[in-house]
């Protein structure tokens, strides 16, 4: 059970030790619950790892971040109202093999800056893309990479956070406003997402617990020489199921399909990562 003084520092940040317990299932994953937690709270996992170094590292399968160059969590709701009842009804038809299909690719942050040369955000970016896609004649965008990650430059495709519209175009709700608007206006979303590997920010998946947890160990299996970055193990179960904390019952946005989500205790619990795309 968790005391006032408990809470009182997790959300000063100074918290660096949890009431926990193993999952029942045997899974290796230890869960915990925090009541109280405040929505846009930041939040890392305070690790001590197998060398006995104490590293504090985000949460790889938190909903929304910092914004970069920051690399804290935030405890967050995915709470939302879609208005796009008609594309879901529709959408095998539209996404069917003998559909007509034409895709339009960009990257978000690159897209009709503004005179001041300002980044986008989710909001600013949807209702002139859905009039540009439908005068253009597309069925489809592709967006580049969204997920976040830390090194701009790498254009979205060196991920440290596969469960996290990047917060540097705003809030997982800005990003579904963006979805909804496309989906009203017919055109069908395809986010670019990137399991073969990662970037090696210590404050990601590198080493995750002083191990090599999510890679190869053998750097000829493991390292991407032109990339800098580290290959995912698809063969450990490491890289497959890993514990998350998340409100209950929630998942990545564009796959949320549920009206209302409402926020609630934060619970540690397991979440599996799929190789693949993410498609509405």
């Amino acid at each position: 059970m968790l005391t006032e003084q408990d809470i009182y520092l997790f959300r000063e940040g100074t918290h660096s030790s949890l009431h926990r317990k193993a999952r029942w299932d045997q899974s290796g994953i230890w869960e915990g619950e925090v009541p109280g937690v405040l929505r846009g709270q930041t939040y890392k996992y305070a690790l001590t790892n197998a060398h006995g170094q104490l590293e504090d590292r985000a949460d790889p399968f938190a909903f929304h971040n910092e914004v970069p160059p920051h690399t804290a969590s935030r405890a967050w709701s995915l709470e939302y109202e879609w208005d796009d009842e008609e594309w879901m009804r529709k959408r095998r038809e539209h996404n069917a093999m003998d559909a007509p299909m034409s895709t339009y690719e960009l990257h978000l942050g690159s897209w009709r800056r503004d005179a001041q040369d300002r980044m986008p955000t989710y909001r600013d970016i949807a209702q002139p893309l859905a009039e540009y896609l439908v005068a253009l004649g597309f069925t489809h965008v592709e967006l580049m990479p969204i997920t976040e990650h830390p090194f701009y430059g790498s254009w979205g495709y060196q991920t440290t956070g596969y469960f996290a519209p990047s917060a540097r175009y705003g809030t997982p709700q800005d990003f579904m406003y963006l979805v909804d608007v496309l989906h009203q206006a017919g055109i069908g979303v395809i986010l670019d997402w990137v399991p073969s590997h990662f970037p090696a920010d210590k404050h990601g998946l590198d080493r995750f617990d002083g191990t090599h947890l999510y890679e190869h160990a053998d750097p000829r299996r493991g390292f991407h020489p032109e990339w800098k970055s580290n290959i995912f193990n698809y063969g450990r179960q490491s890289s497959s199921c890993a514990a998350s904390i998340s409100p209950s019952g929630a998942s990545f946005p564009t796959r949320a399909r549920s009206r209302r989500s409402r926020p609630r205790g934060r619970r540690y619990r397991g979440r599996c990562m799929r190789a693949g795309s993410a498609s509405r």
